[in-house]
């Protein structure tokens, strides 16, 4: 079932999201980030899948539709209605992995609907070619991205904050991401003060 209308936000995962996605993903040669874990199924469940079950329930109730098992060829409908687009997912040489595989820079900008306004987040580890690309199209809408390695786990509690907080208090994206940061922040800081 589609909620779009319903839901204005939603996080697409071109990562594996269940245990049939981890597996098949292992089977296909042009999937990447399954195989990073040398734990296998038990790591990968322990260390995303079971925070993505814990959060699954607090970002339904702030109107944001989990779509699991995303292929490349659907990326232009997560645009349609919808405020924020969060792509969840792994960067591996100059491609962003999908469930049906790897796709580049040019293929992804294609899947993005020139007169889109919202928020296009990239939960993805250094994907700095696909976001110079993004900038230089001048885009309408806002790209956020990170320089950084993505750590699964911590970026489904920081997405299940902040999309709580938007809709506890009516807050644009960049007002929440910018408050839910300083509270993970100064967290963090205590959590180091109290080792």
């Amino acid at each position: 079932m589609n909620d779009t209308a319903e839901k204005p936000y939603c996080i697409a995962f071109g990562i594996p999201a269940t245990r049939e996605e981890f597996i098949w993903s292992l089977s296909r040669p042009e999937s990447d980030y399954a195989r990073r874990w040398l734990g296998g199924w038990r790591q990968y469940r322990a260390q995303v899948v079971s925070d993505l079950e814990t959060v699954a329930p607090d970002l339904d109730r702030a109107g944001v539709e989990l779509v699991r098992g995303l292929r490349v060829g659907q990326l232009a409908s997560l645009f349609v209605n919808r405020r924020v687009v969060v792509l969840f997912s792994h960067w591996a040489g100059d491609k962003v992995e999908f469930f049906d595989g790897m796709a580049g820079v040019e293929r992804i900008m294609a899947e993005i609907p020139p007169a889109y306004e919202g928020v296009l987040d990239l939960c993805v580890c250094h994907p700095i070619a696909l976001v110079e690309r993004l900038l230089a199209s001048r885009p309408p809408y806002l790209v956020r991205y990170m320089k950084q390695e993505a750590a699964p786990h911590y970026w489904l509690y920081f997405y299940r904050d902040m999309f709580s907080y938007m809709g506890a208090r009516n807050a644009d994206y960049l007002k929440a991401f910018e408050v839910i940061a300083k509270a993970h922040i100064a967290l963090g800081r205590a959590a180091e003060d109290r080792a």
